[in-house]
């Protein structure tokens, strides 16, 4: 019996061990990475364009001889928006032209952005993901299983993710599925250092445990998803977003 009780504690410590390892081994081995953090190889995002019944909306993003971001355009039926960008070691900082203009420093320790001087904070896990971000106005929480983003709660509400077999080369574009990253204009591209860099792609997202809306996907030749079609609980088409990687 005692033989038995041991040999079932190493089944339980190599399945413990398999699982962590499944958790925290998120990098791709062929990543390469600058000292910001920033993931230089691979594709770059290089426009949006989200059409919808009310707005059309195209997005442009453009990258130094680095592959930083440092300019983005945004382009709609009602607006105009510019932001530009400039980095130094440890620090971003985010500057917009409009209305609404001004400029945001972002501090970045160890490949992740922590806080800016708009009283921006961002809180992270054992495997450098983000479990919460906090801006003056609102605050966004995070739950992942391994490389998946399950649920968020924003101010109240909560907002639930399902998977299938879905994934896509580069990353997933987070801001295309929730708000986490509000004002967090970089992540949109960089999302691997605000921790928020994933190849899972979801299939479905409930709000509140009642409205729920699918997601379809179409990839490029190289394996990038080159097109997410949002449907709402009627089955009816919300928007399409075609992304463009260079």
């Amino acid at each position: 019996m005692k033989t038995f009780r041991m040999i079932g504690m190493a089944l339980f410590a190599v399945l413990m061990c398999v699982s962590f390892a499944s958790c925290s081994e998120d990098d791709d081995p062929a990543e390469v990475k600058n000292e910001n953090g920033v993931v230089t190889s691979g594709k770059k995002l290089v426009k949006l364009v989200e059409t919808k019944e009310s707005d059309d909306k195209t997005t442009t993003f453009n990258y130094d001889a680095r592959g930083c971001l440092i300019a983005v355009a945004i382009s709609s039926n009602y607006y105009e928006e510019n932001s530009h960008f400039a980095w130094n070691k440890g620090t971003i900082v985010k500057t917009e032209t409009g209305k609404y203009g001004g400029s945001t420093t972002y501090i970045i320790t160890d490949g992740l952005v922590r806080h800016s001087d708009d009283d921006d904070s961002f809180i992270y896990n054992n495997s450098n993901k983000l479990i919460k971000h906090e801006t003056y106005v609102d605050s966004y929480e995070a739950k992942w299983d391994c490389d998946k983003l399950v649920e968020i709660i924003d101010d109240g509400s909560i907002i639930t993710f399902a998977y299938g077999d879905k994934t896509t080369k580069g990353f997933t574009p987070i801001s295309l599925f929730s708000d986490i990253l509000d004002g967090f204009t970089i992540g949109n591209v960089h999302p691997e250092i605000a921790g928020m860099r994933t190849t899972q792609l979801p299939i479905s997202r409930t709000w509140n445990k009642e409205d729920i809306d699918t997601f379809e996907y179409e990839f490029d030749k190289d394996g990038y998803v080159s097109k997410i079609i949002r449907k709402d609980s009627d089955g009816e088409i919300y928007n399409t977003v075609t992304l463009i990687w260079e």
